[in-house]
């Protein structure tokens, strides 16, 4: 991601239980004090578990904080910020569950206001490579 200097450390995970697959990718971009952890989790299961999962997680969230609705993105999508996650972006589409982060590298260090729409790329490309 241009946005905080080359890719660094990368991390994958892939599990599997009766049903379902949890991928987990995490990867270090740019160099401290300005560089971030992005982590993108993809669940994929039952035909529409995608969005049972989104539905209840979203109020969740939403009743934690604010979250802000986001277009053309999945079946749906919102965004929102944590003190301790980071900058999270989580969408659906049928059976697959999506959610990328970035955190600081250093905490306490501002994210980008502009970060949920950088990081939508990152999720269309997950999408698209989860679909193929």
């Amino acid at each position: 991601m241009e946005l905080f200097g080359p890719a660094g450390l990368q991390q994958d995970d892939l599990r599997r239980s009766k049903g379902s697959v949890h991928l987990q990718c995490t990867i270090t971009v740019g160099d401290l004090p300005d560089g971030a952890i992005l982590l993108v989790q993809a669940d994929i299961g039952e035909p529409d578990s995608g969005r049972t999962m989104y539905e209840g997680l979203r109020q969740a969230q939403r009743d934690l904080g604010p979250i802000s609705e986001m277009a053309d993105l999945g079946s749906g999508a919102y965004s929102y910020v944590d003190e301790l996650t980071g900058t999270n972006v989580v969408t659906y589409d049928a059976n697959l569950y999506l959610t990328v982060t970035a955190s600081p590298l250093r905490l306490g260090t501002t994210l980008p206001a502009d970060l949920p729409s950088r990081l939508t790329g990152i999720a269309v490309s997950a999408m698209r490579g989860l679909r193929a």
